[in-house]
Formats: structure tokens, sequence, C-alpha cells
């Protein structure tokens, strides 16, 4: 042990200590949680009617139990969408989740080179691989394939806020 390590006293374990906030009863914490509540924060508020829920309930199952699309992710799409859900269902099938893609088990600062290698040399796929050589040139192709048919799909239909 080193003599600078001996002479901590307890000043310095004072400084090192974590400070607590104060106890708040959780009727107060409801309360702010109320105030911090604004429309910003709501991502799902569709006036629908009755026969429309059953219609949602209907899409998520669809989405379930073809696609392995869990609610959530089901959901984003059709608010990305307009709520139209005829063409929601028809987006079920060119999108491909987080679950779904084999790309979620690369890093992400892999990703992010692989994107500015393709953003820099386009289809060349030799330059591109020289950049990330732990890349197999098959999945590099894919990637590139998946990244631009979903661009596609981006840019023909607009984001409804």
């Amino acid at each position: 042990m080193s003599a600078r390590k001996e002479k901590r006293d307890i000043h310095y374990w004072r400084k090192q200590a974590a400070t607590l906030p104060d106890f708040v009863p959780p009727w107060k914490r409801e309360q702010d949680l109320q105030q911090l509540q604004h429309r910003a924060s709501i991502l799902w508020s569709p006036q629908l009617q009755d026969q429309d829920d059953k219609a949602v309930r209907e899409y998520l199952d669809y989405a379930a139990s073809l696609y392995d699309i869990e609610e959530e992710q089901a959901l984003f799409i059709l608010r990305r969408h307009g709520y139209d859900l005829p063409l929601a269902h028809r987006r079920l099938e060119k999108t491909e989740t987080a679950r779904g893609c084999r790309y979620h088990r690369w890093k992400a600062e892999d990703l992010i080179r692989l994107t500015k290698a393709f953003e820099q040399y386009g289809t060349d796929f030799a330059k591109v691989r020289k950049e990330l050589p732990h890349f197999p040139l098959a999945e590099l192709r894919l990637y590139f394939s998946f990244m631009s048919s979903a661009l596609e799909t981006d840019d023909q239909q607009p984001i409804h806020r």
C-alpha cells in the first residue's frame, strides 16, 4: 500500500461519499409526475372508434403471428404511417425489426464506421472491406441492400407527427 493511501483521513472519505437527496413521500412524487406530463410526451393518441380498436387489435395479432413483431414496434409502425391500418399492414412485411435484424449483434461503433464507409465509397465493397476487414463481404453486401431499401421506404413515406 502506498504512503498516499495510508494518509487518507475522514475528510477525504467524506468528499468521496455520495450525498443522498431528502426523502420525498410517495404522494408528493405523484404530484410532481403529474406536473411533468404534457402533450409533447404523448406518442399514441389517435381518436379511435370501437370498431377501430378491434381492427388495431387484429393488426397487432397479425404483426405478432406472421412477422414476430412485438406490439410496441407494431404500434410505432402504425403511428409512423399516420394510423392508416391498411398501409401499416402492407409495411409490416418490409419492416425488419431489431429482433429480426441480424445487425443488432454488431457494435454501434462498427455500424457508424460502416455507414461512413458506404457514404464515402458507395458500392465499392473492396474499399469498404479495407475499412472494416473483420466483416465478411457477404455481410457487407446484405447490410448495404438492407440500408438502401430502408432509406427508399423512408423517402417514399412522410413521417406523420
